[in-house]
């Protein structure tokens, strides 16, 4: 089977799709199947065994400047929108058996080729529906998405995302913490974002600057809300608190974060799934969020649930979780983690792949 993903973020953004994209790729590539991933330009590189194929695009960030534009579409269908005709041209190229695409736009050259075509719906955008009639199959990650587009009549699969088995490093905490400039007595709260309006870490540095005991935040991420959150941690006089402002890196760097941390925390209004509240779970740290049956989902009973827009209740939950202790050798926790298994789930991928090319031989003949 030849696979063929268009993904006009994965060049330049490490996001819930893009990982999705990239753990696939790397799993069906093992498997022996034939991948290319089109994407825009940009320094990502693919999985071993992946063709990654990088084309002229126009990013998202350029769109965004334009206030018309965010009143008709999402910056980033336009910034996939941009890839459409070197996406037709490389499509006809391969020829792929299957398409699998994200974006409405990025969905278009495999209609237009009538080419059998399945979308990851990470957030069941009504904007895409129509599309979602059009192509194959729809997947989904969570029950309810899978529930609403159901009700609308749409061919849809409930499929989770995944998470790796951890890597822990036998590394010293206290070398860990002085690599940071994390005092040795400190408790550490971590978060990892697009620092825009829908995370909401004002109300996370809200929170913060409740605790009295000796506490560091660490804020992994950029995005147009970073002016701003810097000067809200100003206001932050006590000197047994930090907050620690850090760039985006990669996974291996963030598992020294994941190991350090002792609570780990996302206060987003709106998230697809949340990758990063999985992998915190999967380093064994206890997770602090917002009441949501999305993230009930992913977190189980190893989550702790808060209300992040009343400060005194946040605070009160990190001081909680910073004592809950996970046993990882739990039966409950192990089978929780295996669910999210990426080796099983990019096969339930090529189970969906190839009842839709049934589907498609059989209406040919």
């Amino acid at each position: 089977m030849k696979i063929c993903v268009v993904c006009a973020g994965f060049s330049y953004i490490f996001g819930g799709v893009e990982t999705v994209v990239y753990k696939l790729s790397e799993q069906w590539a093992k498997q022996g199947y034939k991948v290319y991933i089109l994407s825009g330009l940009g320094k990502k590189s693919a999985p071993p065994g992946v063709k990654l194929i990088k084309l002229p695009f126009i990013q998202a960030k350029y769109f965004q400047r334009i206030p018309l534009i965010k009143k008709i579409f999402p910056a980033s269908e336009f910034e996939a929108l941009s890839l459409l005709p070197f996406v037709l041209l490389c499509l006809i190229t391969i020829n792929p058996d299957i398409v699998l695409s994200n974006r409405l736009a990025e969905t278009l050259p495999a209609l237009i080729l009538k080419i059998p075509c399945v979308m990851i719906s990470q957030a069941p955008i009504r904007l895409r529906f129509n599309a979602f009639k059009k192509v194959e199959k729809v997947i989904v990650n969570d029950p309810q998405s899978y529930k609403m587009l159901k009700q609308y009549g749409i061919d849809v699969e409930f499929i989770l995302n995944g998470v790796d088995k951890p890597d822990i490093m036998e590394k010293d905490l206290k070398e860990l913490k002085a690599k940071y400039g994390i005092p040795d007595s400190s408790f550490v709260i971590l978060t990892i974002a697009r620092l825009d309006a829908n995370k909401r870490i004002n109300l996370l540095i809200d929170a913060f600057k409740l605790i009295r005991e000796d506490a560091t935040l660490v804020i992994v991420g950029e995005g147009p809300e970073l002016p701003s959150l810097k000067k809200q941690a100003l206001s932050i006089k006590s000197r047994n608190k930090q907050i620690i402002f850090l760039k985006p890196m990669p996974h291996s760097q963030l598992k020294e974060l994941y190991q350090l941390c002792d609570v780990f925390t996302l206060p987003s209004k709106l998230e697809s799934f949340g990758l990063v509240l999985l992998e915190a779970l999967s380093f064994g740290k206890p997770v602090v969020t917002n009441h949501d049956l999305r993230r009930k989902f992913i977190l189980g009973n190893f989550g702790v649930y808060t209300n992040v827009e009343d400060p005194n209740e946040y605070s009160r939950s990190l001081l909680h979780a910073v004592l809950k202790k996970i046993d990882v050798a739990s039966l409950e926790y192990l089978q929780h983690i295996q669910k999210f298994d990426w080796e099983q789930i990019a096969q339930h991928y090529i189970e969906v792949f190839n009842n839709v090319l049934k589907k498609a031989s059989s209406k040919h003949k």
